[in-house]
């Protein structure tokens, strides 16, 4: 039981997280157009993954998040 709260609070950090960092990395994007800097939307092609690097960024921030919140979960649940 402890793995499904660990589960559990491990995917409500996540959504948390990709919503904030879409809103900051949006915000962001929106001052970087304003200067004609486009970066974030250049896409990458390898194999069967089309991604934009705005994509990448949220993916790895939520990946590592999630992961965070379940050992963090687990090792507080192994102290009580």
């Amino acid at each position: 039981m402890k793995y499904f709260y660990a589960l559990i609070a491990g995917i409500i950090a996540a959504v948390v997280t990709a919503y904030t960092t879409a809103i900051i990395i949006g915000v962001t994007n929106i001052y970087l157009m304003g200067h004609n800097i486009t970066w974030l939307y250049n896409e990458i092609n390898w194999f069967f993954v089309n991604m934009t690097y705005f994509d990448i960024i949220l993916v790895a921030i939520t990946l590592l998040v999630m992961t965070a919140a379940f050992i963090i979960t687990l090792k507080v649940q192994k102290q009580k």
